[in-house]
C-alpha cells in the first residue's frame, strides 16, 4: 500500500509515460528601456532567456543572460560606433591568452638556448 493510498482511498498517482521526450526550449526574450545598466541587475535571470536594456540618452544596449556555466554576464553594444564592448569574460579570456603566448615564447626560447649550448659529438 503507497503513502497516498493509505490516507486517500482510490488515490492512483499518476504514471510516468514511457516514451515521454522532452520537448525544446527555445531562447526568450524581455525588452525594456533604462537609464542605465544597473536596472538589470534587480532582474532574476533565468536559463534561455535574453534580457535586453535599451539607453536612449547614451544609445546603447545592454543584453544580460545566462552562459552554459551558468554564470550571469552583461555584454554592451553601442549603436554610436557600431561595435560590441567586450565583456569581463572575453577580456580576460584576451589576457590569459596573451598570458599562454608569452609564456610559449619565453619557454622555445629556454629550450632553443639550451639546446645550442650542448657540444655537437660525432
Amino acid at each position: 500500500m503507497s503513502y497516498g493510498q493509505q490516507f486517500y482511498p482510490g488515490y492512483m498517482p499518476n504514471p510516468t509515460p514511457y516514451g515521454y521526450q522532452p520537448q525544446p526550449q527555445y531562447p526568450q526574450t524581455t525588452c525594456s528601456f533604462i537609464n542605465s545598466v544597473n536596472e538589470l541587475n534587480n532582474i532574476r535571470v533565468m536559463p534561455n532567456w535574453y534580457y535586453l536594456g535599451i539607453n536612449r540618452d547614451s544609445k546603447e544596449i545592454y543584453v544580460r543572460k545566462m552562459n552554459n556555466d551558468g554564470n550571469i554576464e552583461v555584454e554592451t553594444y553601442t549603436l554610436k560606433s557600431e561595435s560590441k564592448v567586450k565583456s569581463e569574460y572575453e577580456l580576460l579570456d584576451e589576457r590569459l591568452t596573451g598570458i599562454e603566448q608569452l609564456l610559449k615564447e619565453k619557454l622555445n626560447v629556454q629550450h632553443n638556448e639550451y639546446v645550442s649550448k650542448q657540444p655537437v659529438s660525432e
